[in-house]
């Protein structure tokens, strides 16, 4: 009989005899990422010709930790039904309960994972002939994922209508990547990417007004628990962030109107209004405006094209929030007939 051959294919390890018949068919991905309290399933399934002449007495064989444990074996004397190798199957598997299976032929199944399920796991292709490194071999790695811990943060610029928090990614990621943060204040709820800058401007806040704002950390398992913050916004301060009434939009035009915001404590001097056309990651500033009506055209628009806009209004305290309350529109081509 040959010698054996080692094969990588995508990403485990396949070590099979160059002339045997005995073969896997099915490989579970290479990581395995399954969340706390749930089911591990190792998608594995062999081809062999004749198991009674081709395999060992106890084969397949499951293991964990490159071979170091000994999980479990089909049982030839037993018509290869899964049989527990209770000296050398990790405790942790079979007690207090049984949580370690197998399913049709060779798919190894874990009920209920632990953190400490986390590791490499393999099947092998016991045959009666050739050397153990030789035998069909197939191993993944169980990355066994909880929900991140409370990610740490502060409260900054605190003004009348707006407050900025920072915050640094979770000492505890939960075994995977941080994904995405929640921001919960006064029944509200805003939604953040990992890869935005951590930070995030709460807009529409009352003036003189206590709040609560809670941030939460998100991975594959889910949000985690929720570190909180409590600060009161000044008495006075930059007016709030205007919002849009409506937009009328021509092929090259697009007519704005807005309600008057809260001042907090300081006359509005003028209103500066914002454009970015879909794909552009700056703001470009068109015009500003002082005194009523609330109305500004913006001209010289492409035909069919996304745009976004967004008004801040100015006292004498600074300037609202740039980016908020903020109104998407596609315009018409020229051959669109307008109402």
């Amino acid at each position: 009989m040959g010698r054996g051959l080692c094969v990588p294919l995508f990403g485990f390890t396949l070590l099979q005899l160059a002339d045997a018949a005995a073969r896997f068919t099915s490989h579970p991905v290479e990581k395995l990422y399954v969340v706390k309290g749930q089911t591990a399933n190792f998608t594995w399934d062999y081809h062999v010709d004749n198991i009674n002449s081709e395999f060992d007495a106890q084969s397949p064989r499951w293991y964990y930790h490159n071979g170091s444990y000994l999980i479990g074996y089909g049982d030839g004397f037993d018509g290869w039904k899964f049989k527990i190798n209770t000296k050398t199957c990790p405790v942790r598997l079979r007690v207090p309960t049984v949580r370690v299976s197998v399913e049709g032929r060779a798919t190894l199944v874990i009920t209920n994972v632990s953190l400490a399920d986390s590791g490499t796991y393999g099947c092998r292709l016991h045959l009666t002939s050739g050397s153990s490194s030789s035998m069909p071999t197939s191993e993944a790695r169980l990355i066994v994922t909880d929900s991140p811990g409370p990610p740490s943060f502060n409260v900054t610029d605190i003004e009348a209508s707006s407050a900025v928090i920072r915050w640094a990614e979770p000492v505890n990621d939960g075994g995977s990547k941080v994904t995405g943060y929640k921001v919960e204040i006064d029944s509200k709820t805003y939604y953040t990417h990992s890869w935005k800058p951590n930070y995030f401007a709460i807009p529409g806040l009352t003036k003189n007004k206590v709040y609560v704002v809670k941030l939460y950390a998100r991975n594959v398992a889910g949000y985690g628990n929720a570190s909180s913050k409590t600060f009161t916004t000044k008495k006075e301060g930059p007016p709030d962030s205007p919002v849009f009434k409506k937009i009328k939009e021509s092929p090259t035009t697009a007519t704005l109107s807005w309600s008057k915001p809260e001042e907090n404590g300081g006359e509005i001097q003028y209103y500066t209004i914002y454009k970015k056309l879909a794909g552009e990651a700056e703001w470009s500033q068109v015009g500003t405006i002082s005194g009523e009506p609330l109305i500004y055209r913006v001209k010289y628009l492409l035909p069919g094209k996304t745009y976004s806009f967004h008004v801040t209004a100015k006292n004498k305290d600074g300037s609202s929030l740039v980016g908020v309350n903020v109104m998407t529109v596609t315009l018409p081509d020229e051959t669109t007939k307008i109402k």
